[in-house]
């Protein structure tokens, strides 16, 4: 699996002050356990979420980043932070090469469920699930949603957009 990591200065990787690793770029590390946030080497799938974990600039200077791979299977409790016992680290990229590696993962990620859409008025859009919408033109009429990082929208007059 590919994924991206980021580091403190010099590719440290220290996510506590009991816990300190020297990376090397185009290099294959191996551990004996992963487990996350115990144990095993820790990555994202998705790339800015390496800022939660190393932000741009923190009191150590400016962060690194690198893509890397997943050489075994690696766990994940959470669906955003990755853990394995075997990784390759790639080479460091910069800002903007996960910005545009953002826009590239979203692209292949874009699972598109249902063409239809609720026009005219007295008409309702529902949805729920995870990063869906629902949108709705039209007088008196609804548009609801419910699930992470969703949107519900509507124009027209006396209608109503909820999201939860």
């Amino acid at each position: 699996m590919k994924g991206y990591k980021g580091f403190s200065p010099g590719l440290i990787c220290e996510p506590d002050s009991e816990h300190k690793k020297q990376y090397a770029e185009n290099t294959v590390y191996e551990e004996d356990k992963a487990e996350c946030c115990r144990s095993g080497m820790h990555f994202c799938k998705y790339p800015l979420n390496v800022f939660s974990y190393y932000p741009p600039v923190t009191d150590k200077g400016v962060s690194e980043y690198a893509e890397v791979e997943a050489l075994d299977k690696p766990v994940t409790n959470d669906g955003e932070k990755y853990c394995s016992k075997k990784l390759k680290i790639g080479a460091k990229i910069g800002i903007p090469a996960l910005a545009q590696a953002s826009v590239e993962y979203i692209k292949n990620n874009i699972v598109e469920t249902k063409k239809e859409s609720a026009t005219g008025n007295y008409s309702a859009a529902t949805n729920t699930g995870d990063r869906s919408a629902a949108t709705n033109t039209g007088d008196c009429s609804a548009a609801t949603n419910t699930g992470y990082y969703s949107a519900a929208t509507n124009t027209g007059y006396q209608s109503a957009a909820t999201n939860t």
